[in-house]
């Protein structure tokens, strides 16, 4: 399979490199196991073959800037799947826990539901008090949250370089709309 770099994947090496990241790409062939379906309807049956096996390239980049503490890993298979970042920056996140009770764990530990309601919201209004921390390790599952995250840097290290981010144009308002109508007919 000859390798051929998927766009997504070359916007990014080379935004990469604009900020002065050290990148090392690799490529992996691969196998993406066939899916199958799990019920019975009228076109097809249960284990019948939903998707095929097919051979895949993954294309994974790997950059960081030493100097900054600054890095991600991410893999492309042909388009974005997902990155881990190193930010030294940090993004705050909130200190949350769930200390709800679900119906069989309160009736395990012998609860009426009422009960474990008032424990739930207690130990909510206690716990979960809006304090944040600086997580500097992190995983991104969608192209638009990375791409925003290098835009970021990109604005910092090489500003005239094109956006990752997609420009969505404004739409225009009412007035605007009437006030470019010719209105004498």
């Amino acid at each position: 399979m000859a390798v051929k770099e998927p766009l997504t994947c070359k916007k990014v090496r080379l935004a990469a490199e604009a900020m002065g990241f050290h990148v090392d790409a690799s490529v992996r062939d691969y196998v993406k196991a066939a899916t199958y379906y799990v019920g019975t309807t009228d076109e097809h049956g249960e284990g019948d073959v939903k998707t095929p096996e097919k051979p895949v390239q993954e294309h994974r980049l790997i950059a960081h800037r030493k100097d900054l503490r600054l890095a991600f890993d991410a893999t492309f298979a042909p388009g974005f799947e997902s990155v881990r970042v190193l930010d030294p920056v940090g993004k705050p996140t909130e200190l949350f826990a769930d200390y709800s009770y679900g119906p069989k764990e309160a009736k395990s530990l012998g609860m009426l539901p009422e009960h474990a309601a008032a424990i739930t919201a207690r130990r909510d209004a206690e716990y979960n008090d809006g304090a944040e921390y600086l997580v500097h390790e992190w995983h991104m599952k969608t192209a638009g949250e990375f791409y925003m995250w290098l835009d970021d840097w990109l604005n910092l290290f090489a500003p005239d370089y094109k956006k990752l981010t997609p420009v969505k144009k404004p739409k225009a308002t009412e007035g605007q709309l009437l006030e470019g109508m010719d209105w004498n007919g």
